[in-house]
């Protein structure tokens, strides 16, 4: 039911759920004439219900000190090999925009709250947890195996599919989206917070 619910928001076929055009064809550069900020509320939608009913929130210093720690050095490698591959396949080019700082936090929060929040739910949280756990139950002979274990399994079957999901804005974008949900599912994986 969550998989059905959550494609669907995804996918914004929740009916009764008004998605707003905040920005609309503005010339951001030379490349991109048609920039648009939608802000999609039926996405979020499923991780907030996960937020409130499932997730466990760190209950202390000591361990948001610990997530930093256990994957900071993730993060870092992550952002230098994905802007690495961005730059050398092409995929990122260097252009002056046309980018005012309204525009600029739109843009950033609905990223960050709008989009990132619920697909990391969903994919780490829902899925690769999930899978981890069928993974675990049926190979039980694998789970003490350090590279090859059902949860570093459920990351690549995740990261995969998230990449898959990512190919309607290019084949480059695909791999890089691997990539960084691969980055993304072990940090999970090490921390076990989104």
């Amino acid at each position: 039911m969550i998989v059905i619910l959550t494609l669907l928001s995804f996918l914004h076929l929740l009916p009764s759920i008004e998605n707003i055009e905040l920005i609309s064809n503005y010339n951001l550069s030379e490349s991109n004439q048609n920039f648009s900020i939608w802000y999609n509320f039926d996405k979020p939608l499923i991780a907030i219900l996960m937020l409130l009913f499932a997730y466990k929130t760190p209950k202390s210093f000591g361990e948001y000190k610990n997530i930093v720690k256990n994957s900071l050095l993730i993060f870092i490698c992550l952002a230098v090999l994905i802007l690495l591959i961005g730059k050398l396949s092409g995929f990122l080019i260097y252009e002056v925009k046309n980018l005012n700082f309204s525009i600029f936090i739109l843009w950033f929060f609905k990223n960050l709250f709008l989009t990132i929040f619920a697909e990391e739910f969903f994919f780490r949280f829902f899925l690769q947890k999930n899978l981890a756990e069928i993974l675990q139950k049926t190979f039980p002979k694998f789970s003490n195996k350090k590279f090859l274990n059902p949860s570093i399994i459920s990351i690549i079957i995740i990261s995969i599919i998230f990449g898959i999901l990512h190919l309607k804005m290019g084949i480059i974008f695909a791999l890089i989206a691997i990539l960084a949900s691969f980055g993304y599912g072990y940090a999970y994986y090490r921390t076990t917070y989104i």
